[in-house]
């Protein structure tokens, strides 16, 4: 049986990788890069922009996803079709990294559909 304090710890464990794999890099004086575990359909990292802005922060992906989807669709994340749902199997030690699959799989689905509509 599996008890929320499991998954708590789980969750805790995929906080600190998220937080582990994310990295800042200061890009002509001006843009912050952040480079984050989330993985584009050729398994690159997708990185976003921020600067100050009017006494707020401007986010972008310098057009980046409208290209990319443009000119593709999306990776599969190591997921599997079961039965109309998509499912990643995971170990205590891999949850961290396969629980992200699974999302970014969900999201890049959803953005996917989002862009081809608008």
């Amino acid at each position: 049986m599996t008890t929320v304090h499991e998954i708590e710890k789980l969750l805790h464990d995929y906080r600190a990788w998220l937080k582990d794999n994310t990295t800042l890099r200061e890009v002509n004086g001006d843009w912050v890069e952040i480079t984050t575990p989330y993985l584009d359909r050729r398994n690159d990292a997708l990185q976003i922009y921020a600067r100050a802005e009017n006494g707020g922060y401007v986010l972008t992906d310098h057009s980046y996803t409208i290209h990319d989807l443009e000119a593709s669709g999306c990776n599969g994340f190591e997921v599997r079709m079961n039965n109309e749902a998509i499912e990643v199997h995971a170990s205590a030690e891999n949850f961290p990294a396969r629980k992200h699959n699974l999302i970014q799989a969900i999201l890049s689905r959803l953005s996917r559909a989002f862009f081809l509509k608008t």
